[in-house]
Order: structure tokens, then C-alpha cells, then sequence
């Protein structure tokens, strides 16, 4: 019947023992898989290219799926797996069988037919073995864009029914199990369903090679050191490591391995090893790799797979990199091994600045780390059995890496060998290190081993404890230390050029140090073949690495800080400290905006530097340091990285300088901005006013810096609610700036920037507005739409805009804003997190409040990741949340949210802080919806007094608070206090506010209707 529905096909039958209930097959499923694939390929000599559909009945269907990923595996037979163009199965049991019944009748068989039992274990329902294969079923399907259809029985049998696995195109046929390929005739339903699928898969041939042809390409394979030839054994590290990395998840996240060791142990060597291996067995499978040292050092490795993966808008200035290759990775339709090299750092991987957020989640995935901290498997939550703990080499092992690195002739005594190798405790980078100076020196075994046992009493010091375990090494100390310090006097004496160097590397971060900083700058004499000399011997000795194709170089950890303790030792680290401190600080740009590119790349190298800025004499190197690192991470938004720094310069400057110097009052005002963005105003105000003091006694009211100071502490004042101190204070240095420097003068616009926010907060938006257009004019001429100054200028013009009820023009500005802050400064810069809570604001005033209430969330989790939950702007953030749940009418949720930030906000900011009053109001419109009217009255009484007190009894905030307190009297059923309280309402906001104002009509129209309600029974009844 076949043949008449696909007239242009070869149809051929395979037939093996295949009653698998009553006389199962004596072979396993994988063998008969392969024998298929073998019939197969002798039946096809001459004829390889034509395609292939397989339909299997039952264990025939499991037969083709061994046979189909047996071809894929073995390059002899891949053609067969190439030509395979669709694959019809009926009834195959891919999971199992459940059926007790079965399982009953298989333990016969296995008597009574003499069957194999493994083929009975095969079936069990959702066996391990199974599920791999239909794993890789799946991705091979998945890389070959094999149409897989799966039928499955309706009636049931003894065998159970569904056979067809999740995942794959399926549909039920009205037949038992054992009928399922036994057709009536032409006619036959079940024949016409399956027979389609198969003319279907005929038809449609050409397009299934043309996809997988045009979706085929080589997967990137990004490793930054070459393979190394000589590795040496561990094939039982392999073993264990290379199912891990290899094998699928069974969940939907990426699969997670570490290998864990003591440093110089060879965990790097062999994930490269591994990476390799997984190169050579599937070429499709992207391999990445990305050192996790520092933040920055992953960023830029996520930077380089990202170029790898041509992702959009990677190159962009502030483009959040991170986030950008994670969307990538998620997305490969490849495997995917990502190999994430040196996670030591546990608080990279937890917390406020955690890069766990950006590990893909990719099913076909797998993550490997290396790792010398036990901790980390915890922290990445990762089980122990995926931990592969690598310890030193085996003595067989140490001795082939030695005989691999030194002639024959030097390893003769095998006694002074072994010894030698237990001194080295089998270390592969202590062996490595002492055949590289026996090679050089042609000194034999013996006589290095006298160089290290007679060498002298400070030789165990040089390393802390950190980095060997006393458990496990109970009769040497540190031998990777005593080994090196043997090459280093080596190089010191014949190479000085190359040992200074290798001084300069030790004191930067261990990864991609720049060839100009670790030369030396003070010798003139020193041409670029000198330095390519002294580098080469370095790599030889492997006391650095070379990153391919650039002048970047590595340092292993344990060499540099045996080094930066033998400069102790020997009194030169200061030395060494200033030499580099100077080199880096004429390289290093000043920071700004628009040079990121120069100096992010040399950022975690100053931060390593910062580390012995102590050690600096020179006063002005000191400072340009601190100043540079700290102005770095002030312009990416780190401001609890910045705040430290700050520190250290105004200590130093007050002492060196004094108080009253002009540098040392910059470092004040520098601090005292670092302090306010993490929301420590406590400690901002007296910076201010200190600074302000000192300014005004010695430079006088009218000096530039003077004013800087006076606007800052404007600002302060309006922050916390000083409204007409701060616009008092802030219009005269406004005025004063416009007569001593003109109108358009940046410092002016910037100073009416400060009296902007101040009208605003006043409610005087036409006088804001007018202030907001000038300066957002002013700036964008001179300093471009993109500056971060113009974009806030623009920023709060919309909320003018907000504030007045514009919410069309201030969502136009606010979206614009937030794209360009996106491009320019990432997505996790706080301008932007600000510029994604401004446009929640303004969803929510549109009525837009699923969208609102989404980006507010983001933006106050941003915000929480960055300053923590107690930081203002945090705060702000979550109330903008609480406010869109509020109009939601989602009461439990704004609830639990407010009294959260209430608590927040009582601690840090006050009882009479604007926000916390503002939140108190917020429970009180919670509560009455909720009709919890003791809770409403409770806080809208409260918040009354405050109001009263902070802004006296006739401001409008003030009314309003009455207006909403009657109401909750009035649900309460206490009728004639609720209409006391609302005509008092009245009266006041007739004399403040006017008859004609919003407030006095309501409270008037309330007043109509309560009367009204109250001459009718039961007509008292809640407002929302």
C-alpha cells in the first residue's frame, strides 16, 4: 500500500527479532542499532546521497535512534545520519514502560526465551540510560533538523500506551500497541495518518537539506592559550570531568561542573585540555572561556565572545556587555561549553555586585569553573557530585611531565629524582618551573635538589598560609615557593632585565597586564628587542603567558605573590610600588565620559595598584591615583568603591596640605558627593558645611569654589524638605553666578539646575519649567544632547512636564532619556536605573499599570542591587511600586510594600521626612480600601499632625490630609465628626486656596451629600 502513497521512493524492510514480548532480542539495543547502520552502509555503497526516511514499530524505533546517533558519532557512517531526511515511529517505547504486567512477563521471557535481562533493564520507565539517548536524540534532531513524528496507541494493551516522548511531533492512532503497523487495507485511517506523515516527509526532502545546509556553520571556539602538547595523564581527572561537560541537563538550566584544587594544581590545564577534546568531538559546540579574577577582567572576556558572536550593539559606549552575551549565549542553538576560569572570589559570585545573574541558563549548555575555594560550589549551588577535586599529580604522572621537559642524561639518578618530585609535592607548575631552569642551567636532579633543600631560613615565609593546606603538606613548606625562588635568582643574576619585569607584573592584577607597565620606564637605554628578550625568557621559565595575539601577559597568583614577598624581603617593594605608580599614572587618562574605552581596560590593574597606594611617596602620584581610580568608579555609578578612596585622598591631603588648601577642600567636596549617592547625608552635611565655612573665611562668599559648595548644600537642604532655606540660598548664588560670569556660563546653568529642583519641590513648576528649558538649552549647545548633565537637565524637565499633568510630553522625553542611557551608560548604571523609575512614573499617570508596575520592579531591584535597600533612591523606587499596586487595587501586595519602606524610611530618614510622611498617607489610602477603617484612621491621624507641624495648618497637603481623615470617620459611621472635620476643610481651603479650587468644590459636594445621605437610614456608606 506504501508504495502507491510515495511512488518515487525505495522502500526497504529491515527485519530483526522483534516480538520484544515474547522473544526478545539476545543483543542489546545498541548493538542491533549499529548493526543497522552497517547493513545500511553496505546496502548504499554507490548510492550515498539519496535520502533516507526510517519507520519503526515499537523497539524498532528505539533501534533507530541508537542507529541514527551511532552513525552521527562514527565518521564512517556520518553520511547516513546526513541523509536522514525524517523519521516515523510507532508506538517506540523512547521512556520506558511502567507496566507492571510487563515487567512480569519480561522475568518469564527472560527464563523461557533465555533472553537477555540488560534489554529488560532498558525499558524500565524513565531509566537513566534512556533518557540520555533521547537527550541526544533530541540534539541531533535539533542540529540536523530531522522531522521526528511520533505515533502512539489510543486502545490500551498489556504494554501500556502514549509511547511518544515530549518534545517531539506526535498523534494517537484508534489501535492497540501491537497492531499499530498491521493496516486493514488502503483505507485504513491509521494507514492514512501515518502514511501522510511519511509522503509529507518525501515531499519536503530538499527543504530539510537546504535548512540544515544554510543553518550549518563553524561554532566559535574562543580559548586564549594555545593546546598544550605536553600535557601530561590525568586521564582519571578526564574521565570524571568530560561526561559532566559534555552531558545535556536534564533541566532546563545550563549543566554545572567545578574543578576544584590547590593553586599550580593543574585545574586550568586541564579544563583547556577539556575544552579541547570537546573541540575534537563535536565541532558544532561552541567553546567559550572567561577568567572571573575581577568583574572587569569577565566583562572584557564577555566582551570578546560577544564579538565572537556578533552581537548587536556590543561595541556600543556603555553597552551593558554582561547582560548582552547572556541574551546571546541563551539563545545558541549550538552546545555550548563556557569555561569560567579562576572563581576564587566568592563575593564576585553573591551579593550587590553577584556575575551569577549573567551565567547562561542554555539547556544544551554547560558551565565549567575552575576554583581553588572550596566555597564556591556552594555559593553557585552546585551539588557535590559535580565537584571534580583535582589533587597533585600521580608519581607516574609527575615523572612523565619531568622526563617530557628534560633530556635523559639529567633525571638518571632516580633516587635524587624522586626526591626531588616529593619536595615538589607532584605539582605540575612546580615541575614545570624547576625543568624549565634544569633545561636552561643543564643542571641535572641532583643538584637541583641541593639548591632547594640548602636554601635559607626565610624560604617558608614567603607565602601566607592561605595558599597551601598544613593538612596536607606536613613536612615541606610552600615547595612551589623554594622552587621558584631557585629561577628567579637565575634570571636575577643573568637576565636583571627580565627579573625587573617580573617585579613590575607582580604588582598588577595577575591577568592582562600591557606591556608598557611591566617595563621598566626609567631606563632610556632599553630598546623594544630588549623588552621582547626579557619577555621571551620570562614565558620560558612560564612565569607569565601571553594572551594570542596581543601584548597582554599573565602571571600565575602564587608567582606573584611569592614575588611581591621576596621585594619585602629584599626592601625593594616600595621601590617597585613608586616606579609603577608613576609609569601608570601618566598613562592612565584623566576619567571622563567620553575616554572610557582608553582607561576601563586598565582599571582592574589600577585597582590591584590602589592596593599599595600607602607605599607611594610621591604626594602628587598619591593623589593622581586615588583620584583617577575613584573618579573611575564614581563615573560607572560604584560609589561604595569611589567613597574609599575619596577617604585616602582627604586624609592625605589634610595632612600634607592642611584644611584650608584649595586641593584638600576638593577632596571634601569629592567625599561628600560620593557619600550622598550612597545615601549617607548624615555624614554629607558636615562635610557641606565644614567646606562652606572654610571657603567663606579664607576665599570669601563670592569665589567659584565657594559657591560649588553653597549649591551642594542647597541641594541638601531641599532634599530634606528646607524648601525656602534651600531656594533662598540657591536664587542668591544663582544671581551672583549670572553677575560674575553671565547667563549661559556653565557654572550658571548648572547652579539654576540646583534652584530647578528646589521650585519643584515647591510646586512652583512654571518657574521650574522656564529654569528647565534654559539650562536643558544652555547644555545641549554646550555640551551635546548625549552628556550625562543634559540628559538630566532634559530628565527633569519631564518630570515638570509629569508634575502638571503633561504626561504625553513627559513620556516622550522620559523614553528618550532612558534609550540613550541604555547606549551610553548600561543598563545598570544608576542614571539609568533612575531613567527606567521615571518611566514607570509616567505609565502609571497614562493608566498603562502592568507596565508601570513591571519596569518600577526592575528598576527598584536594580536599585537594591546596587546601594543596597536602605538608599534613597532605592526607597523612591519602591513607593513608586507601592503607588501603581495602589491604583491596581492589589491592597495585600501594596500593604506588605509600604510598611516595608515605612520601617525603611522611619530609620534613615525621619517621622518627618517628606517621603516617610508620604508613604504614612499611602497605608492610610491602603487600609480604608481595604476597609481596616482603625488601621486608616490611625495613620491619616498621624500623618494630619505631621503635616500641620512640618507645613502648618492652610498648605494644601495639609487640607488634603483633613479631607481624606473625614472620610475614614465617615466609613467608621461617625457621622458628625467626619462633616465637622470636612466643613473645617472647607472654610480653610476657601480662605488659602479660593472658592473656585478643586479642593473647596469637593469638600463642598461632600458636605451636600452627607447631609443628604444622613436623612436617609442606612445611607452612610465608605469613599475609596
Amino acid at each position: 500500500m506504501l508504495p502507491q502513497r510515495v511512488p518515487r521512493s525505495r522502500i526497504i524492510a529491515y527485519n530483526y527479532i522483534s516480538r520484544w514480548d515474547t522473544n526478545a532480542p539476545r543483543a542489546r539495543l545498541q548493538f542491533l542499532g549499529e548493526s543497522l547502520i552497517a547493513d545500511l552502509h553496505d546496502f548504499k555503497e554507490g548510492n550515498r546521497d539519496r535520502p533516507i526516511i526510517f519507520v519503526g514499530h515499537s523497539l524498532g524505533g528505539l533501534v533507530i535512534a541508537y542507529a541514527l546517533l551511532y552513525a552521527a558519532r562514527i565518521e564512517a557512517y556520518e553520511y547516513l545520519a546526513n541523509s536522514t531526511v525524517g523519521f516515523v515511529s510507532l508506538g517506540a517505547p523512547f521512556r520506558g514502560t511502567k507496566m507492571q504486567k510487563l515487567a512480569d512477563l519480561a522475568a518469564k521471557i527472560t527464563i523461557l526465551a533465555g533472553s537477555q535481562r540488560t534489554i529488560i533493564r532498558d525499558l524500565n520507565i524513565d531509566n537513566e540510560m534512556l533518557w540520555d539517548k533521547l537527550r541526544e536524540l533530541y540534539q541531533l534532531q535539533k542540529r540536523l533538523a530531522v522531522p521526528i513524528y511520533c505515533f502512539f496507541e489510543l486502545f490500551d494493551t498489556d504494554y501500556g500506551k502514549r509511547f511518544a516522548p515530549e518534545g517531539f511531533a506526535s498523534e494517537g492512532l484508534n489501535t492497540d500497541h501491537l497492531k499499530m503497523n498491521k493496516f486493514a487495507g488502503p483505507t485504513d485511517q491509521s494507514f492514512l495518518r501515518v502514511s501522510a506523515q511519511i509522503r509529507r516527509m518525501s515531499n519536503d526532502w530538499k527543504q530539510v537539506m537546504q535548512r540544515r545546509k544554510s543553518e550549518y556553520s563553524v561554532a566559535p571556539f574562543l580559548i586564549p592559550f594555545d593546546r598544550n602538547s605536553s600535557f601530561v595523564g590525568r586521564d582519571t581527572i578526564l574521565d570524571r570531568l568530560m561526561p559532566r561537560v559534555r552531558q545535556p541537563s536534564k533541566q532546563d538550566l545550563c549543566k554545572r561542573t567545578i574543578l576544584e584544587g590547590l593553586g599550580g594544581i593543574g585545574k586550568t590545564s586541564n579544563a583547556l585540555e577539556a575544552a579541547f577534546c570537546i573541540r575534537d568531538e563535536n565541532s558544532d559546540c561552541c567553546v567559550f572561556w572567561a577568567p572571573a579574577v575581577t568583574i572587569n577582567m569577565f566583562e572584557s572576556a564577555f566582551r570578546d565572545i560577544g564579538h565572537a558572536l556578533k552581537v548587536p550593539g556590543i561595541d556600543s559606549p556603555d553597552a551593558d556587555v554582561k547582560s548582552l552575551v547572556k541574551s546571546a549565549l541563551d539563545q545558541l542553538s549550538k552546545p555550548l561549553l563556557l569555561i569560567i576560569d579562576n572563581v576564587d572570589d566568592p563575593s564576585l559570585f553573591v551579593g550587590s555586585a553577584t556575575l551569577n545573574q549573567y551565567l547562561p541558563n542554555s539547556r544544551a549548555g554547560s558551565l565549567l569553573f575552575t576554583t581553588r575555594t572550596r566555597d564556591i560550589a556552594a555559593k553557585l549551588d552546585i551539588r557535590p557530585a559535580d565537584v571534580v577535586r583535582i589533587e597533585e599529580l600521580s608519581r607516574s604522572d609527575a615523572q612523565i611531565m619531568l622526563r617530557e621537559h628534560l633530556k635523559k642524561e639529567l633525571i638518571r639518578d632516580t633516587e635524587s629524582t624522586s626526591k626531588l618530585l616529593d619536595f615538589l609535592a607532584d605539582l605540575p607548575l612546580a615541575i614545570k618551573q624547576a625543568a624549565a631552569y634544569m633545561h636552561e642551567k643543564d643542571m641535572d636532579t641532583t643538584k637541583y635538589l641541593h639548591y632547594c633543600i640548602s636554601s635559607d631560613k626565610n624560604m617558608t615565609q614567603l607565602l601566607s598560609k592561605d595558599f597551601y593546606d598544613r593538612g596536607r603538606y606536613k613536612t615541606i613548606q610552600n615547595p612551589i615557593t623554594t622552587t621558584w625562588m631557585v629561577s628567579f635568582r637565575h634570571i636575577l643574576e643573568n637576565f636583571p632585565l627580565a627579573a625587573k619585569c617580573m617585579m613590575n607584573i607582580s604588582l598588577l592584577a595577575e591577568k592582562d597586564a600591557p606591556k608598557i607597565l611591566i617595563t621598566p620606564a626609567e631606563d632610556t637605554r632599553v630598546d623594544d628587542l630588549d623588552i621582547d628578550e626579557a619577555i621571551g625568557t620570562l614565558k620560558a621559565y612560564s612565569f607569565i603567558t601571553q594572551r594570542i595575539d596581543q601584548e597582554l601577559y599573565t602571571t600565575h597568583r602564587l608567582v606573584r605573590l611569592a614575588m611581591r614577598n621576596w621585594l619585602n624581603q629584599e626592601g625593594q617593594l616600595q621601590g617597585c610600588v613608586n616606579s609603577i605608580a608613576q609609569t601608570f599614572t601618566r598613562i592612565y587618562p584623566r576619567p571622563e565620559h567620553d575616554n572610557k574605552d582608553c582607561w576601563i581596560k586598565l582599571l582592574s590593574l589600577g585597582e590591584e595598584l590602589v592596593r599599595d597606594a600607602e607605599l607611594v611617596t610621591d604626594t602628587d602620584v598619591y593623589l593622581a591615583l586615588l583620584f583617577k581610580i575613584g573618579e573611575s568608579h564614581a563615573l560607572l555609578g560604584k560609589w561604595s568603591q569611589a567613597a574609599p578612596l575619596c577617604e585616602m585622598r582627604l586624609k592625605k591631603a589634610t595632612m600634607l596640605q592642611g584644611t584650608e588648601h584649595r586641593g584638600t577642600l576638593l577632596c571634601m567636596w569629592t567625599l561628600a558627593t560620593s557619600y550622598w549617592m550612597q545615601g549617607r547625608k548624615n555624614e554629607v552635611y558636615d562635610l557641606i558645611v565644614a567646606v562652606v565655612k572654610t571657603q567663606q573665611d579664607s576665599l570669601g562668599d563670592e569665589h567659584p569654589d565657594t559657591l560649588n559648595s553653597l549649591d551642594s548644600l542647597g541641594v541638601m537642604y531641599s532634599s530634606e524638605g528646607k524648601l525656602d532655606k534651600a531656594a533662598e540660598l540657591q536664587s542668591g548664588v544663582v544671581e551672583l553666578r549670572k553677575r560674575t560670569l553671565g547667563n549661559e556660563h556653565p557654572a550658571t546653568v548648572g547652579s539654576q539646575s540646583c534652584l530647578e529642583l528646589t521650585y519643584w519641590r515647591q510646586m512652583r513648576y512654571p518657574e521650574a519649567e522656564r529654569l528647565y528649558l534654559q539650562v536643558t538649552r544652555s547644555r545641549t549647545e554646550s555640551l551635546g544632547e548625549d552628556h550625562p548633565d543634559t540628559l538630566a537637565s532634559l530628565s527633569n524637565l519631564g518630570l515638570v512636564y509629569l508634575l502638571q499633568g503633561r504626561a504625553i510630553e513627559a513620556e516622550e522625553i522620559f523614553v528618550s532619556v532612558l534609550e540613550r542611557r541604555k547606549l551610553l551608560q548600561g543598563i545598570e548604571h544608576p542614571d539609568t536605573v533612575t531613567g527606567m523609575h521615571n518611566v514607570a512614573r509616567v505609565y502609571r499617570q497614562l493608566g498603562r499599570f502592568r507596565e508601570a508596575e513591571h519596569l518600577g520592579t526592575e528598576a527598584a531591584n536594580a536599585f537594591t542591587r546596587l546601594f543596597g535597600e536602605e538608599h534613597p533612591s532605592t526607597v523612591t523606587s519602591l513607593c513608586g511600586v507601592m503607588g501603581t499596586l495602589i491604583v491596581q487595587k492589589k491592597y495585600d501586595e501594596a500593604e506588605k510594600l509600604a510598611l516595608r519602606v515605612y520601617e525603611i524610611q522611619k530609620k534613615v530618614l525621619g517621622d518627618l521626612h517628606p517621603d516617610t510622611r508620604d508613604t504614612m498617607a499611602g497605608l492610610g489610602v491602603i487600609y480604608h480600601n481595604m476597609g481596616l477603617w482603625s488601621m486608616a484612621e490611625k495613620f491619616r491621624v498621624q500623618y494630619l499632625e505631621m503635616q500641620k507641624q512640618v507645613l502648618g495648618d492652610k498648605h494644601v497637603l495639609t487640607l488634603t490630609a483633613m479631607h481624606n481623615l473625614a472620610w475614614t470617620y465617615r466609613a467608621q459611621g461617625q457621622s458628625q465628626r467626619a462633616q465637622s472635620m470636612m466643613e473645617e476643610c472647607r472654610l480653610l481651603s476657601t480662605t488659602v486656596l479660593g472658592q473656585v479650587h478643586s479642593l473647596t468644590e469637593t469638600c463642598a459636594t461632600t458636605l451636600a451629600d452627607w447631609q443628604t445621605e444622613d436623612r436617609v437610614e442606612g445611607g452612610i456608606k465608605p469613599q475609596p
